[in-house]
């Protein structure tokens, strides 16, 4: 009789918060699955290796020369640090003579390229991104980031290895989008709690050198003008 209970506040609990929707009955999703952990990294990686493979051959010396995506040293306990420069993202994107989509699609090329694999550091990664540089400055579409984000961490199968994703100079916009993006499944939740919110430059020097990374002018000239008026 307890064993009878106890299946039936098994099914129930299936029910509620299962998918409810297995005709067979079993709500369990076996390891080796579809949807398991290891299916879903190894997809993941199959799609980043398309990816890398898709690249190959393409010269995108002008996205590397842009400066908006870079690798650059280690963190203070040795993690590698990559960069995006939001502002200067989207002004290369606008400036590039392509059509938008091609223009989007060679950065992703390059950061499937060069960053992904910096990403892949045994020691992990930290990313730092540059979003806004004041009220004039424009930044890409936050579906646009969500899957360059995706890109550097392999489509996926690196995410594990991003251990801290810091935001500099969010906008409220930002974060109530990148809280969104988490709750519907626009935003890997794992990517968005290892967000810090960083509203000051010296927050993140105590973290990041400024001999391991090159911070961009116009934000260190946003960060002055909030100090002016602080």
């Amino acid at each position: 009789q307890r064993a009878k209970t106890r299946l039936q506040e098994e099914d129930e609990f299936d029910f509620w918060f299962g998918d409810g929707g297995d005709e067979d009955g079993d709500k369990r999703a076996s390891a080796s699955g579809p949807d398991s952990p290891t299916a879903r990294a190894r997809a993941a990686a199959a799609r980043h290796d398309a990816m890398v493979r898709a690249a190959a051959g393409v010269d995108l010396r002008d996205v590397a020369e842009s400066g908006a995506v870079r690798v650059h040293g280690r963190d203070f306990i040795g993690r590698r640090v990559v960069s995006v420069d939001a502002v200067s993202l989207e002004q290369w994107l606008k400036n590039a003579g392509r059509d938008r989509s091609e223009a989007e699609r060679r950065v992703l090329f390059h950061v499937a390229r060069v960053v992904a694999p910096a990403a892949a550091d045994p020691k992990g990664c930290a990313l730092v991104y540059f979003h806004g540089g004041g009220e004039k400055a424009e930044a890409p579409s936050v579906d646009f980031t969500r899957r360059l984000v995706d890109a550097a961490l392999g489509n996926g199968s690196l995410e594990e290895n991003l251990k801290v994703f810091y935001v500099v100079h969010p906008t409220a916009w930002l974060q109530a989008g990148m809280l969104w993006g988490s709750l519907t499944g626009a935003l890997s939740s794992g990517v968005f709690w290892k967000a810090t919110f960083v509203h000051r430059l010296a927050d993140l020097c105590g973290f990041i050198s400024d001999e391991a990374m090159e911070t961009p002018a116009h934000a260190r000239e946003y960060d002055e003008s909030l100090s002016r008026k602080a």
